[in-house]
């Protein structure tokens, strides 16, 4: 199965995107990259899992005021999760074909709304 992947931290399952010139990805979404936040303490690399990873949904938004209505908190401080979007070509070769460049985005919301 193609949209299974296997990584150090264990086995996840993603999900096959359409672009919107219509080409078709993989979408890896809700991947740890650090254990869930201690309040001021440093970060810690994430605990391996057990089973396989839904990684196909989008991972809970980080702590943020709402928009439109200032007064009212939306998401959770476990938030330390990271996408990886990739091109279908890319894992049918599982590492035969050539490299692929790498975007590092973050998300422009100006650190107050918003999800990258």
């Amino acid at each position: 199965m193609l949209d299974m992947m296997n990584i150090p931290l264990g086995q996840m399952k993603g999900a096959m995107m359409m672009s919107r010139n219509q080409r078709e990805y993989y979408s890896f979404m809700s991947i740890p990259y650090a254990k869930p936040p201690r309040k001021f303490e440093p970060a810690e690399p994430p605990m391996p899992w057990n089973g396989i990873l839904d990684a196909a949904k989008m991972a809970p938004l980080c702590p943020q005021t709402k928009y439109n209505a200032p007064g009212d908190i939306l998401g959770q401080e476990d938030c330390l999760y990271l996408t990886v979007h990739a091109p279908k070509e890319a894992l049918r070769r599982r590492g035969i074909g050539p490299m692929y460049p790498v975007i590092f985005f973050i998300h422009g919301g100006t650190f107050m709304n918003g999800a990258g």
